[in-house]
């Protein structure tokens, strides 16, 4: 998480948790990558630890 991001689009931790959690996450440590897109909504890309190659 950077913190930096979220300060500038005047957003708060607790915010993105609740965020989370609306989308079944209970960790962010489940997260690989996440972005606030430009309408606000915010886009989750999950780890896969089960992966195939």
């Amino acid at each position: 998480m950077i913190e930096n991001n979220l300060k500038r689009l005047n957003l708060q931790e607790e915010w993105l948790i609740s965020q989370l959690q609306q989308k079944g996450i209970q960790s962010i440590s489940e997260v690989f990558y996440a972005e606030v897109q430009k309408d606000g909504s915010l886009y989750i890309d999950k780890k896969k630890d089960n992966m195939t190659h």
